[in-house]
């Protein structure tokens, strides 16, 4: 079972939210999960599965929406992933904020590795998560 904080604003000058799930114990790390959506749809709310089975093993999950479409045009998207990693360093949050880490896939998956490269954190761009068929590309830790 995990604690999850839905809806949490995470940009000053937006209405950017993110919703952070902890796990029972202290977090291993943090991980960063960014939702796709090719930069013109999707919503956090499509994540919560995968940020539940990370906190089941362990780990803290934040997920954030963040400017798509028309609103969403580079860099924007990019800044709104430097104002949360300003946002979580700076809360009072109880998450390991010096063992970040992002994960994401599609758009997410390109602005994990943005991250990676600003932040000097991992990083995975995964394509799938499932864990329902067999053969499933990737499946959580």
């Amino acid at each position: 079972m995990s604690d999850s904080m839905l809806d949490l604003p995470y940009h000053s000058d937006t209405n950017l939210t993110a919703d952070v799930y902890l796990p029972t114990n202290s977090p291993r790390a943090t991980i960063i999960d960014i939702h796709g959506g090719g930069w013109f749809r999707g919503d956090k709310a499509k994540d919560a599965d995968w940020a539940q089975r990370l906190t089941a093993a362990g780990y803290a999950a934040v997920v954030p929406n963040y400017h798509i479409g028309k609103a969403g045009v580079y860099p924007a998207p990019l800044c709104d992933m430097t104002a949360l990693v300003k946002w979580l360093r700076g809360s009072d949050l109880p998450l390991p904020t010096d063992r970040l880490a992002a994960v994401g896939g599609s758009a997410g998956g390109n602005m994990a590795v943005e991250l990676a490269i600003a932040y000097g954190m991992p990083a995975c761009r995964c394509l799938a998560f499932s864990t329902s068929r067999p053969g499933s590309p990737r499946t959580p830790p």
